[in-house]
């Protein structure tokens, strides 16, 4: 297990670590899945590379989109899902269940402007 750590000061003393690497997507078939926040931008960065992810949303920021997106995620089969923290070791050891039956992920291009466009002179 090697853990990547944010901005904040907590660094791990029982596990590896490296701080935010944004050369991580070129080292992601080293891993065999991933455990992240409900973040948007590193699920689906994951999925589009084909990875297999259990995500385990902050459900206690003010603002709950981490836990509308984990729902969006679990209800369309893309990634396992868990919903409290205090379950992640179970939800670890049940990982190969959990991601064996996925939906893979097929990444949908949008253009705002060029739709925008579209719609007004079609």
């Amino acid at each position: 297990m090697t853990l990547q750590t944010g901005d904040g000061a907590y660094k791990p003393k029982y596990k590896s670590f490296f701080d935010f690497d944004k050369g991580l997507k070129d080292r992601l078939p080293e891993y065999d899945f991933f455990i992240t926040h409900a973040g948007a931008g590193t699920i689906f960065m994951l999925l589009e590379q084909k990875m297999r992810v259990l995500v385990v949303p902050n459900t206690e920021r003010a603002d709950k989109h981490q836990i509308e997106l984990a729902q969006y995620v679990k209800s369309n089969n893309l990634c396992a899902v868990c919903q409290n923290v205090s379950d992640v070791a179970m939800a670890i050891t049940e990982i190969d269940r959990a991601t064996q039956n996925l939906q893979p992920y097929e990444k949908v291009e949008f253009n705002a402007v060029r739709d925008l466009l579209r719609y007004i002179y079609e």
